[in-house]
């Protein structure tokens, strides 16, 4: 198994892709059903910079360029139900 017991494929959150990335990213959501969730991407300092609220198992799809995200690193946060996943993201611009 994998670190946590649970496969890639049965992780709530996936990690972003590309990574790093240039303007446009995806973030894989696997949450069963009807969950809903929120995706939020925060820079280093702990600013929310885009958010993005969905329902069960779905591709989330960011702009950097629309989220004004600037050459860094970020934190992609998945929150639902008072649990929540994170991962890292590089933007290069």
């Amino acid at each position: 198994g994998t670190a946590g017991g649970a496969s890639a494929a049965t992780r709530p959150m996936g990690n972003p892709y590309p990574n790093p990335s240039t303007g446009l990213f995806t973030v894989p959501v696997r949450l069963p059903g009807a969950s809903q969730w929120t995706l939020k991407v925060y820079d280093l300092t702990g600013r929310l910079v885009a958010r993005s609220p969905g329902t069960g198992t779905v591709t989330a799809l960011f702009s950097a360029r629309d989220a004004g995200m600037s050459t860094g690193v970020y934190l992609v946060r998945l929150e639902s139900g008072g649990s929540y996943w994170t991962r890292r993201l590089v933007i290069l611009r």
